[in-house]
């Protein structure tokens, strides 16, 4: 049976791009193997996936609040037969300007700057301000990370307090929030869209299962959503190549990073 916010009626509280989400969530929950206890959701994807020039911003943050409080809910039911696991779900806005130099991240598009407006209008009307609540079995932490986070690092500091004995999903379009896997054990991408799990998030982001994905190699090879390449396309032709032909997949992240910058000067560090 489905949880009471995703039958006929009521799947457009939920854009395209999140229901996938919620109903693999549900479909997960009834394996007796799942130990999938903590969530760690961007809402900026939550954002992106109901962005549209056709709506006004406001009126899109009004769909946004209704989805997330029915998401909340519907998490709730989901994982209440499964409450010994005590589930977290972390709601984030994270703002990587910081991190990321001008000259090195991608142009402003209409689009980008249309979430960012209803990033700001979402922040004012909904209390991202780490506030903890637990509804039934589910505890619900809502951080708006305003001021500006200067590394990666300080979002993973968010969630090093949690130490579930499980395992972590993560929904994310943002690959900045892939360096969490640094921090955090046993985290894969569940995909908006498909619903699709993956815990390979170097071919999420490069399109290739040979370089792995580490702060320095998104640092060269950037990605296609805030991050440039540094590199020309000669040399990110040669840096793949090099990573296939040295297999560099099975390499640790300590190998692939002292490589990378004994060959190249990083111009910043994430």
């Amino acid at each position: 049976m489905k949880s009471r916010n995703l039958d006929e009626n009521a799947d457009s509280l939920y854009s395209y791009g999140t229901f996938p989400i919620i109903d693999k969530l549900e479909l997960l929950a009834k394996s007796p193997h799942f130990n999938y206890d903590t969530i760690l959701m961007n809402v900026s994807t939550l954002i992106r996936n109901r962005a549209s020039k056709e709506l006004r911003p406001n009126d899109i943050v009004s769909a946004l609040e209704k989805e997330i409080s029915f998401m909340i809910s519907d998490l709730a039911d989901i994982y209440e037969p499964v409450r010994h696991l005590k589930p977290y779900l972390f709601l984030y806005i994270p703002d990587y300007n910081k991190v990321v130099p001008n000259e090195f991240q991608r142009p402003q598009t209409d689009s980008r700057k249309q979430i960012t407006e209803i990033t700001s209008i979402l922040r004012d009307k909904v209390k991202f301000n780490d506030v903890e609540t637990t509804v039934k079995s589910l505890t619900v932490i809502l951080t708006s990370l305003r001021g500006r986070i200067a590394s990666s690092d300080e979002l993973a500091s968010k969630f090093i307090k949690i130490r579930n004995k499980h395992k972590t999903l993560m929904v994310s379009s943002f690959p900045m929030d892939y360096h969490l896997v640094d921090h955090i054990r046993d985290v894969s991408l569940l995909e908006s869209h498909t619903g699709n799990i993956t815990p390979h998030l170097n071919t999420k982001v490069f399109d290739t299962d040979t370089m792995p994905f580490t702060k320095a190699t998104h640092v060269l090879l950037g990605d296609k959503v805030q991050i440039l390449s540094c590199l020309s396309r000669a040399e990110k032709k040669a840096l793949l190549e090099l990573a296939d032909t040295d297999n560099w997949k099975v390499k640790t992240t300590k190998y692939v990073d002292e490589y990378v910058k004994t060959k190249f000067k990083l111009p910043y560090h994430l």
